[in-house]
């Protein structure tokens, strides 16, 4: 009688284990199927990276920011322009930019940016602050010129 009650113990335990093991696999094979489902009705995930690239050197950014807010500006039909971008990369994906700010018909003027890099969001870039620097835009840049102005150098 022992031997049977083991038995059925020792075939009680591999069933629960097999059992969680199959509930395991149904659940991961039912989050993927979920997951190809969202993706097929939005495209936009289906582009996304899930391996996580390194964060893109200062000069790419200096030209994502140039290029990105331009694009941006004339969209929304502004005649503002940005231009003469230096960008220095702190702490890795976070980014102090100077630029000069164009929006005629009121004077060019330097200008400071903030940019951390999100490649998880709507956006690649995330402005956490800017303000304009008493610089001449002839004397915009490079970067570090303009922060040591500013005293944070």
């Amino acid at each position: 009688m022992a031997k049977s009650r083991q038995t059925a113990q020792s075939f009680g335990r591999r069933t629960f284990q097999l059992a969680v093991a199959a509930g395991g696999a149904f659940v991961a094979a039912a989050t993927a199927a979920g997951v190809v489902l969202a993706a097929s009705s939005r495209p936009e995930l289906i582009v996304r990276k899930t391996v996580k690239d390194a964060p893109p050197a200062a000069r790419v950014v200096e030209t994502d920011f140039v290029d990105v807010a331009n694009a941006h500006s004339a969209a929304i039909g502004s005649t503002a322009k940005i231009g003469k971008a230096s960008c220095v990369q702190g702490d890795p994906g976070s980014y102090a930019c100077s630029f000069v700010r164009a929006a005629p018909p009121k004077p060019s003027v330097c200008a400071v940016a903030i940019l951390k890099w999100t490649p998880g969001s709507l956006s690649t870039y995330s402005v956490q602050t800017t303000g304009r620097v008493p610089l001449a835009p002839s004397q915009c840049g490079p970067v570090q010129k303009v922060l040591h102005v500013l005293g944070n150098s």
